[in-house]
């Protein structure tokens, strides 16, 4: 591994993949300013914390009692110190060997450090300063690289959708794969031009009439648009190639849109729909007080069905657990149910949250009062 004034660069050479990451210009100005905080010896460390944390998870072993030793060939003494002995005096360094440690511990590793002369250290010498073509180790790089995989590039890249979109893309992908080979084609189509446009309308035609599932229904509009954006992700995604929807797909699919079935949209939860269920149910039966709570919970806390809720057998990662629920007084503080005036629920996720951020959300008495009186 190896840094430089422009990026870093790490190398697996038992995956033969590569992570390389360039500074943005802000970051390059900070560092020719000579400071201390992101000092040579700092990035040099930094790229071993890096690979490990991409790589651990590959690294790990099987077995727990006996951990994988990865060695680092770093071309700079005081990093090679650093991340052997796990001690500096410098504050990022002691926040990058804490994070070297918590990966060791994480994955049963035992990560070690050994110093590379810099004329040995080439391919990453050069993936650290080669950003341009007009670069002198440009050509060193990209010959050295040229059967290798961007780590970091494919982490993202994977990260592009959200884990249940990705699912369904997938599943239309596979949908493809079976129409090309139905129709003798090659799965990727070479190129944006007519030829290709053609084969995209073939398959929408094939979906409409027939849909590709087991009942030989044909799909509705909103159907076919959903497995059509999928092949042009995924072109998009592994072969660079932006594939364009010709005037005669637009024609085609509006014809499609004004011969599919309308919108059914569901009708909406009203507070007279809750009194109503709410005088129908015996309250001295478990299942009809399990019932009537779920309800208002999803009410009033605008909940999807998936996130405090088990659909079939399943539930999802982020479904509301009860350590999240708690009651709160006026100034939010966790109190009992006596003096509690309002009711905060944590939510570690959701359908649409892509990021893993959660939420938190307050009821206070008023509405539910609101509720309780409004029963006659």
């Amino acid at each position: 591994m190896d840094a430089s004034n422009t990026g870093l660069c790490a190398l697996d050479t038992s995956r033969r993949e590569y992570i390389r990451l360039q500074y943005s210009d802000e970051e390059c100005a900070e560092l020719q300013s000579g400071s201390y905080q992101n000092s040579i010896n700092v990035r040099e460390i930094q790229s071993a914390v890096l690979a490990a944390l991409l790589w651990g998870p590959h690294w790990q072993n099987a077995s727990p009692t006996q951990p994988t030793h990865v060695q680092f060939h770093i071309d700079n003494m005081s990093a090679v110190s650093w991340a052997s002995r796990r001690y500096s005096r410098h504050p990022t360094a002691q926040l990058y060997n804490r994070l070297i440690a918590m990966v060791e511990l994480k994955y049963g590793l035992f990560l070690t450090a050994i110093h590379i002369p810099g004329k040995l250290n080439t391919m990453t010498d050069a993936g650290s300063r080669a950003w341009t073509e007009s670069h002198p180790l440009w050509a060193t790089w990209s010959d050295l690289s040229c059967a290798w995989t961007q780590r970091v590039g494919a982490i993202l890249c994977s990260h592009a959708l959200a884990r249940s979109s990705n699912m369904k893309y997938n599943a239309n992908w596979k949908q493809w794969r079976r129409f090309c080979k139905l129709m003798g084609w090659h799965t990727w189509l070479p190129d944006s031009g007519r030829a290709s446009s053609n084969k995209l309308i073939y398959f929408v035609i094939y979906l409409w009439k027939y849909g590709g599932n087991n009942a030989r229904r044909g799909n509705q509009h909103n159907t076919i648009q959903s497995k059509l954006s999928s092949v042009i992700w995924y072109h998009r995604r592994y072969c660079g190639l932006q594939l364009r929807r010709s005037p005669q797909m637009t024609i085609l699919l509006q014809g499609i849109k004004r011969m599919s079935d309308p919108v059914r949209k569901k009708q909406p939860v009203t507070p007279a729909f809750l009194r109503l269920l709410r005088r129908s149910l015996n309250f001295t039966q478990p299942r009809d007080r399990l019932l009537v709570g779920s309800v208002l919970i999803g009410y009033f806390f605008l909940l999807r069905r998936s996130e405090y809720l088990a659909i079939g057998k399943r539930r999802s990662l982020y479904c509301l657990q009860t350590k999240d629920v708690f009651f709160a007084d006026s100034n939010g503080n966790q109190v009992t149910a006596s003096s509690a005036s309002a009711i905060t629920i944590g939510l570690r996720g959701a359908k649409n949250d892509q990021y893993g951020r959660g939420s938190w959300r307050t009821m206070h008495h008023l509405a539910i009062d609101h509720y309780a009186r409004s029963e006659p």
